[in-house]
C-alpha cells in the first residue's frame, strides 16, 4: 500500500525526492472557501464538489509521473438564458515532469523515448523540487470544463437556419448583409 499524502487545492505541492519508490497516493482536498475560489478563478458561477486523487512514482532518474482521478461537481452559466447548468466531471490523466533544469539542456538533437500506445504529452518541469500537484488538478479541471454550457433543449434564438443561410453573401440578414448591401451598390 502506497503512503498517503494529504494536501489543499491551494497549497498542494509536494517534494520529488520525497516520492518513494513504490509511489505516493496524494489526495487533494477542499473546503467550501477553495471551492469559491477556484470556481472564480474558473470563471465559472460554483464547484459543489470535487475529489481528486494522484498517484506519484518516480520516473526515469530524476523525474516524478503523476496518474490522477479526479471527479467534481460544478455550475457554470447557460451561454443561452444565463440560468445555471449543472455539470458532472469525472477525469483521468498522466502527467510526467523533470526538473526545470534538465528540461533546459535539453536541445532538438535529444531523444525522449514516448511510447506510442501510451497517449501522454511530453514532460513538464517542475522548479525548486516542488511539484504543484493542486495546479495540476486545478488545470485538467478547466480542460474538462464545457466551453459552451447550454441547459438542454435551449437554442441561440439570434442564429438562423433558414435558407437564406445558405450562400454567404445572399443573406438578408447577419454578418454578411451589410457586406451584400455595398455589392448591390457598386
Amino acid at each position: 500500500m502506497n503512503k498517503i499524502i494529504n494536501v489543499s487545492i491551494f497549497d498542494g505541492s509536494i517534494l520529488a525526492s520525497g516520492v518513494p519508490s513504490s509511489g505516493v497516493d496524494v489526495v487533494v482536498s477542499t473546503n467550501e472557501a477553495d471551492r469559491r475560489s477556484l470556481a472564480e478563478d474558473l470563471g465559472i458561477l460554483d464547484v459543489e464538489h470535487l475529489d481528486a486523487t494522484v498517484t506519484a512514482k518516480p520516473w526515469r532518474k530524476t523525474g516524478v509521473r503523476l496518474d490522477g482521478v479526479i471527479r467534481a461537481a460544478v455550475r457554470q452559466s447557460c451561454v443561452v438564458t444565463l440560468e445555471p447548468v449543472p455539470e458532472n466531471i469525472s477525469t483521468t490523466f498522466a502527467v510526467r515532469l523533470l526538473p526545470e533544469q534538465e528540461l533546459a539542456t535539453l536541445d532538438d538533437t535529444d531523444e525522449i523515448v514516448i511510447d506510442p500506445d501510451e497517449v501522454i504529452d511530453p514532460p513538464e518541469p517542475f522548479i525548486n523540487g516542488k511539484i504543484d500537484v493542486g495546479a495540476i488538478v486545478c488545470e485538467h479541471i478547466a480542460l474538462e470544463l464545457n466551453p459552451y454550457p447550454r441547459l438542454e433543449g435551449q437554442v441561440f434564438v439570434g442564429s438562423s437556419d433558414g435558407e437564406e443561410n445558405s450562400t454567404v453573401l445572399g443573406r438578408t440578414s447577419g454578418a454578411f448583409a451589410a457586406l451584400n448591401g455595398l455589392k448591390k451598390n457598386n
